[in-house]
């Protein structure tokens, strides 16, 4: 989408705003996602109605992207309807035997209840190219690993997952090798959640669930709390040659607090979190019946299955009830009352010369023409005698004519000029550094019907473009100075008046989600489409975690760390033969 800074830095101001890569994007309908991040401060509802004040802070986050496998800690998570972001969003699954084969599919899910070496499987935190596994041993010389990219046109597998039915997407015979020969566990294989747009299987209302709630593979519920002191507690009540090396990590939370006596998580109904722009609150809904997997040493991957502590302990200790950790779901009125989260920045991408290269970027001021940097370089090229009138001599160069453009890496500008590296042999790329010139000509060009005005940068950059675009006559223009307007962006755009840009096309940003470019090329014909990425559609913003073609649904985008700036979605891309 198209897209134009709401509120960005004016001429003349002091102070610009900066969006940097992983900001946090709100807007839209309920139904999203929030961030939680470790170290916020929680609130809490009993059971009846009196609010409490600061019960505890939020000592760890834990995602286990593959349901009983190791977790992975992290600083900070968007939270949906799901739980945690990637949070049991793959399954390891076997086959069942003949004789229950049925209506729930052909498969089971694999746990550490049966295959308690399982704990010993690491995985990394997904991303849009897969996920990475390592198989720890005792000695970590003997560790193995595989990386398993994401397959989304797999074989679609149900599995019965706790009487609920699920699908997921089969990840490929080479992981599933890997994971039968490690785990010992003939047939395994690697499935990964559905899209989602589409929920692998509802909660029931009889467990607690509302209409539409879905979950992943988790068993019940999207999150799981736990106190450290609960955990604390319980352990020190535990026979010490066996207790003293377990810790809270048996018990498997996705929510680990501090800072409240044992057991508190067990009076409450709702927690709420102190920084109110966190937009959501969490239901405890029920206490979690504990299995047998709190008995397995998530180390070694061995199961204690002589005292099978800490389950008598736990039973014994909480009046024979042997539940353990609060089950918790995301609450509805507060994501009724505020817009939710949509997205996280994923990429960042400059385009300093329009039509070549672009540059990635952790962080970039914003001001009325986009991001710095981005387009205030052009390459144009001479119009016929005939063509030539009032709008120039001059017209700009683009891909969708000269393809090899996208051999031109341009580094970021500087005060001291540019560097420009035509890659069409990687090993020895041609370069040449490009001088600010501060007393050249300018030029006038035609730019999609308006008038652009750029100078000149010399002869020598000019040379070096016409030999390897292999088009005589080319030059590079650089924008006029700041404070001047190289182009106005006309008010029949949808913009308002006296915005200016440089050599964009026609607004100053280009938003896309990394779910609706791999949505597309996923329906190109594989021969091409697996060359294909998100550098094919030359946006500068790339968003992650929403749902494909999510950013056309929306008209103003608000960043969650930096509340002084938005930005306007206009008009879709119209997309040329770049």
């Amino acid at each position: 989408s198209g897209a134009s800074p709401v509120n960005p830095a004016t001429r003349g101001d002091t102070s610009i705003p900066m969006l940097r890569r992983s900001n946090v994007l709100k807007g839209g309908p309920p139904g999203g996602s929030s961030c939680l991040t470790a170290g916020v401060a929680l609130y809490v509802i009993r059971r009846g109605k009196r609010r409490e004040p600061a019960l505890a802070r939020i000592d760890g986050l834990i995602v286990y992207p593959i349901k009983s496998a190791a977790g992975v800690q992290v600083d900070h998570s968007e939270v949906t309807w799901k739980g945690l972001k990637h949070d049991r969003s793959y399954c390891i699954v076997v086959p069942v035997e003949e004789s229950q084969q049925g209506a729930r599919g052909e498969y089971r899910v694999l746990t550490q209840r049966t295959a308690p070496q399982m704990s010993r499987l690491h995985p990394s935190l997904p991303n849009s190219g897969g996920i990475s596994l390592i198989f720890a041993n005792a000695d970590d010389d003997l560790s193995s690993s595989i990386r398993v990219p994401l397959q989304r046109e797999g074989e679609r597998i149900t599995v019965a997952v706790w009487g609920e039915e699920a699908r997921g997407i089969d990840q490929g015979d080479g992981v599933a090798e890997w994971l039968s020969r490690h785990l010992e566990v003939p047939g395994a294989r690697l499935i990964k959640s559905v899209d989602k747009e589409e929920f692998l299987r509802c909660l029931p209302p009889k467990k607690g669930g509302r209409e539409g709630d879905g979950i992943d593979f988790q068993d019940g519920f999207p999150l799981l709390l736990l106190s450290r002191a609960s955990a604390s507690q319980l352990i020190s009540h535990v026979p010490i040659a066996v207790g003293r090396c377990m810790d809270y990590r048996r018990f498997r939370p996705n929510i680990l607090l501090d800072g409240c006596p044992a057991y508190t998580e067990e009076k409450y109904s709702t927690v709420e979190f102190e920084r109110e722009d966190l937009g959501f609150s969490l239901d405890l809904t029920r206490p979690c019946s504990r299995c047998t997997v709190p008995s397995v040493d998530p180390d070694t991957g061995i199961m204690d299955t002589t005292t099978k502590e800490p389950f008598p302990t736990l039973s014994n200790l909480r009046r024979g009830a042997v539940l353990y950790a609060i089950r918790a779901s995301k609450k509805d009125e507060s994501v009724e009352a505020r817009e939710p989260t949509v997205a996280r920045i994923d990429q960042l991408i400059v385009y300093p010369i329009k039509s070549a290269a672009g540059v990635q970027v952790d962080h970039s001021e914003v001001t009325w023409k986009g991001l710095k940097h981005d387009r205030s370089y052009c390459i144009v090229v001479p119009v016929e005698e005939s063509q030539q009138g009032a709008r120039g001599e001059y017209r700009a160069l683009s891909q969708a004519k000269t393809p090899r453009m996208s051999l031109i890496h341009p580094s970021l500008p500087s005060s001291e000029g540019i560097t420009l590296s035509f890659m069409e042999d990687v090993e020895q790329p041609s370069t040449i550094h490009v001088p600010l010139l501060t007393d050249s000509r300018r030029i006038t060009i035609v730019l999609w019907g308006n008038t652009a005005m750029g100078i000149d940068r010399g002869d020598p950059v000019a040379e070096w473009l016409s030999g390897h675009l292999r088009i005589p006559g080319t030059r590079l223009l650089k924008s006029v100075d700041d404070e001047e307007l190289t182009r106005s962006l006309a008010v029949a755009q949808d913009s308002a008046e006296a915005h200016g840009l440089d050599f964009h096309y026609i607004r100053p940003l280009d938003v896309l989600s990394r779910a609706s470019a791999y949505q597309l090329i996923s329906r190109v014909p594989v021969e091409v489409g697996r060359s294909m990425d998100c550098r094919r559609f030359r946006s500068n913003i790339i968003l992650d975690g929403c749902p494909p073609f999510a950013e056309e649904k929306y008209a103003t985008l608000q960043f969650q760390d930096n509340p002084s700036l938005s930005i306007d979605l206009g008009a879709p891309s119209t997309f040329c033969p770049n």
